[in-house]
Parts: structure tokens; C-alpha cells; sequence
């Protein structure tokens, strides 16, 4: 893809991260979302803390 002087590709390595990225994201959402409140971290917060 050309923008301007600018050319952006798109390649495998690109599209693995985002799924990557989307993955942790969607972990981090699912973890926090259901547990975020308590004082004592579930099993899932403290993998997430460790991470």
C-alpha cells in the first residue's frame, strides 16, 4: 500500500502480531472485566501480574 512517498506493507510477521496483540488484549479484557474489584487476586490477575 502507497500513501503519498510512504509505502506500507503488509506481511506475515504483520499479521501475527495483531492476532498476538488481539490475544493478549482479549485476555487482559476477560481477566480484568470479571475479577478487577476484588482485593484478593483470582488465579488469572496473578498470571497477568507476573506477565
Amino acid at each position: 500500500m502507497k500513501i503519498g512517498n510512504l509505502y506500507f506493507s503488509f506481511t506475515n510477521p504483520s499479521l501475527f502480531m495483531l492476532l498476538t496483540l488481539s490475544l493478549v488484549l482479549l485476555l487482559l479484557h476477560f481477566v480484568t472485566e470479571k475479577g478487577g474489584g476484588n482485593s484478593v487476586p483470582n488465579v488469572w490477575q496473578s498470571l497477568v501480574k507476573l506477565i
